[in-house]
């Protein structure tokens, strides 16, 4: 692979990625005065986000798979294209008035509205474009690029709270934001240039034929689905908790999407980080320790209630505190 081709790819995945992980709290900053300022708005908002994550990756996937080189890449192209053309993420105060009186739709309808095409593409990045350096016959594996995207969407995270934030409006961060998003496209658009994807259409099937293809059993497939929600539901859990007990702002919001995202990284970086003899006797420690502080905080949320120092209710999302 050639520099330029290096370049571009490298920009495309570290940037999407910041870009990508640097959205969400933006707009959960942006939208949590609309919708009475619970902290039901950012669980709505990582639900259409994770829904948003799971099509893109389900579009990457059915590309690689049915659509041959020079479909797959002018189609990525005119979706760029179009997501440069309707570059526009802060909604207009008139669509919080959308003709439903549900306020978890509103808010849905809402961030389709107005990020969905740009998460959308962003959320393509990794998945299609490793699928992209796999089928080019590189001897390097495509998957320590999780590595670096997940580096980037730390980075986005922590920045967030810490100098974007205090530092600029919300509309100055969304027109630095737009500025991020064309400098990402036009890296993508580089790097399918200079490999020229459109043409690769033998060496992606040699490629493809000289991956050795295991059998998955579907009992096996279906557990790696079901293992893979309980991450997901344990940080949304987490999260709801944290910010109903103390208070729904963007530090308190990223901090445990950083952290499961730093399991992606010592996973996907090199197998030396993940070593299942090590991994498990401390995950095993670590749930030991955890259960009698939580059976504590449990029991101690029923005395304070009790005692009539805690409300019995929270407030439910589009309600004013």
């Amino acid at each position: 692979m050639s520099v330029f081709s290096r370049m571009f790819l490298g920009a495309s995945i570290f940037l999407g990625a910041f870009l990508l992980f640097s959205l969400e709290p933006l707009m959960g900053k942006y939208l949590l005065p609309w919708f009475g300022g619970s902290s039901a708005v950012w669980t709505t908002a990582m639900f259409f986000f994770q829904f948003m994550l799971l099509a893109a990756y389900a579009y990457a996937d059915l590309g690689s798979r049915f659509l041959n080189s020079r479909v797959q890449a002018a189609l990525h192209a005119a979706l760029l294209a179009a997501g440069v053309l309707f570059l526009s993420i802060l909604p207009a105060t008139s669509e919080s008035l959308l003709p439903t009186d549900n306020p978890v739709l509103r808010l849905l309808a809402v961030l389709a509205l107005s990020v969905g095409l740009p998460f959308f593409i962003l959320a393509t990045r990794a998945p299609l474009l490793q699928s992209w350096v796999a089928r080019l016959g590189t001897k390097r594996s495509p998957y320590r690029l999780y590595a670096l995207s997940n580096l980037a969407s730390i980075l986005g995270l922590v920045t967030y709270p810490i100098f974007v934030e205090p530092s600029l409006s919300l509309h100055a961060q969304a027109r630095v934001w737009s500025v991020g998003f064309l400098i990402y496209a036009a890296a993508t658009l580089g790097f399918m240039i200079s490999k020229k994807i459109w043409r690769q259409k033998n060496a992606l099937l040699l490629a493809a034929q000289e991956i050795p293809k295991e059998k998955i059993q579907p009992r096996r497939a279906a557990l790696w689905v079901l293992l893979s929600f309980i991450p997901s539901t344990l940080f949304l859990g987490t999260t709801s908790v944290i910010t109903q007990d103390i208070a729904p702002i963007p530090f308190l919001w990223v901090m445990p999407l950083l952290l499961y995202l730093l399991s992606f990284v010592l996973c996907f970086e090199s197998p030396l980080w993940y070593n299942r003899a090590r991994i498990l006797p401390a995950y095993l420690l670590a749930m030991i320790c955890l259960a009698p502080l939580l059976l504590y905080h449990a029991l101690a949320i029923q005395v304070f209630r009790v005692a009539g120092r805690l409300p019995l209710r929270r407030t439910p999302i589009g309600v004013p505190c």
